[in-house]
């Protein structure tokens, strides 16, 4: 945990670290890692915009979209609340 706080992502997971070490769950943790993936993934596609790297942005952006489609639906189907679905999915 510690490395990473020290990375140059630190900032950017700096409330998923703290709630990581305050919690024995890695769910958190893991939604703020993709959520930052997404998020850079879209700064490296306005910064190279003729590159391969929008397509790369779209692809995981679809690819998250599609995970929160499959646990909206999975929660609704075991009977989950609202927020207990909503703290499922990974929203930027």
């Amino acid at each position: 945990v510690e490395y990473i706080g020290d990375s140059q992502y630190g900032d950017e997971l700096g409330p998923a670290l703290r709630e990581l070490e305050e919690a024995d769950s890695l769910i958190a943790f893991e939604h703020a890692i993709d959520a930052a993936l997404l998020a850079y993934g879209d700064r490296l596609g306005t910064i190279h915009p003729v590159s391969v790297t929008p397509v790369i942005s779209y692809i995981l952006a679809k690819e998250r979209e599609t995970e929160n489609i499959r646990a909206i639906a999975r929660g609704k189907e075991a009977g989950l609340s609202p927020d207990e679905i909503e703290s499922e999915l990974v929203i930027t």
